[in-house]
């Protein structure tokens, strides 16, 4: 986190606390600066090799929270993405693990059989989550169970591959279009991405005096009912489906990528590894290719997905509702060995891909046309 989002944060809070904007913003530097002085001596330690040590199993929870979740390899490429309580990074293993008995390049993209498979490991997740990933420091999430390929093993069998089925949870619905993502990776190799979301449109409708900052109203997702994973208690943080991704071969990124849209995330993010990794797609075509979601009641079908792939999906029992889009914006970067780099947005949303550059030229170079020369510089 940038030392000024750091400072934002603590003055947040301490605005909220003291109703002092003088009071707020000397605790707020305070605070921050020991937070920053802290991550300064964490990267004095760790060094560049942070986040694919952290990835392989090192535990930096005493810098307050895990800040990656190792997910998992597939064909090769490691995958690596948020940990509790954010939900995206454990159901995408899972999910990972639930499919990795199928050749689903065989079957092929957009086929009932492929997006059959995908229905049902969504509402195999779907139920997970609501039982059980919540904020770690209030429940015992069972990562470890989660996201074991032993437990894929032991309820893949579940999956009637020529039905729609119904789960429940082997351990223990409000949408937002107010969310944002932005993946950026730069010449050194650093790599953010990175979701942020305010819930509802502005958030929760106020700001605070003299800060320009619109608090978010997430809490508007916690279950009211005590009791269970992911109901509301003081000082709780909200699960979310942010899913930013990071995809690594041999150790060095190959791909980062992301999107908003609330619990339709993990879905998209999730179709996008299967496109580049399975599927063989670029990554624009991995970006843009069809979707589909379901929570386990309706199943979310893009529009652009064919009728005829629709009806038989509906024949084998899934209440098909077609749907113009299925998720917000992904934003992506594809990271060659020789260090190109590409960038990719869909048409989901507005984005789009940038890039920025800098430098002199060298020696005696002129651009075409030059009035002073009759010909360009070698």
């Amino acid at each position: 986190m940038h030392r000024y989002d750091l400072f934002t944060l603590e003055l947040f809070i301490a605005v909220v606390e003291e109703q002092s904007i003088a009071a707020a913003s000397e605790r707020a530097h305070i605070a921050a600066s020991a937070i920053s002085r802290r991550i300064s001596e964490l990267e004095a330690m760790l060094g560049a090799e942070l986040l694919v040590r952290h990835s392989k199993g090192i535990d930096l929870t005493e810098a307050g929270t895990a800040l990656l979740h190792h997910a998992r390899t597939i064909q090769g490429v490691e995958i690596i993405g948020p940990a509790p309580p954010a939900s995206g990074g454990v159901h995408i293993v899972q999910m990972l693990n639930l499919l990795e008995a199928y050749d689903l390049a065989a079957m092929g993209f957009g086929t009932p059989d492929t997006l059959h498979l995908l229905l049902e490991v969504l509402k195999i997740t779907a139920v997970e989550r609501r039982a059980a990933t919540a904020d770690p420091a209030f429940v015992d999430v069972p990562v470890a169970r989660l996201t074991a390929k032993d437990y894929a093993a032991r309820r893949r069998p579940e999956i009637d591959p020529e039905r729609s089925g119904r789960y429940a949870p082997g351990v223990g619905t409000n949408e937002s279009a107010n969310t944002t993502h932005v993946t950026v990776a730069d010449a050194d190799g650093t790599i953010v991405t990175s979701t942020q979301t305010i819930n509802s449109l502005f958030g929760a409708k106020i700001m605070i005096p003299g800060t320009g900052i619109v608090p978010n109203n997430y809490m508007y997702l916690f279950d009211p009912h005590p009791g269970h994973a992911l109901s509301l208690a003081p000082g709780k943080r909200i699960t979310s489906g942010i899913s930013a991704l990071i995809g690594c071969r041999a150790g060095r990124p190959v791909f980062a990528l992301g999107l908003p849209d609330a619990h339709r995330i993990p879905s998209g993010a999730l179709q996008a590894v299967l496109n580049l990794v399975d599927h063989g797609m670029s990554l624009q075509e991995a970006v843009e290719a069809t979707r589909i979601f379901t929570w386990g009641e309706e199943a979310e079908i893009e529009a652009g997905i064919p009728e005829t792939v629709r009806a038989a999906l509906a024949a084998r029992g899934h209440p098909v509702r077609p749907v113009a889009h299925v998720g917000g914006g992904m934003r992506a970067i594809g990271l060659e060995p020789d260090g190109t780099m590409t960038g990719a947005a869909c048409w989901r949303a507005d984005g789009a891909p940038a890039g920025l550059g800098g430098g002199l030229a060298r020696a005696g170079t002129s651009f075409w046309p030059d009035p002073r020369r009759d010909a360009p510089s070698a």
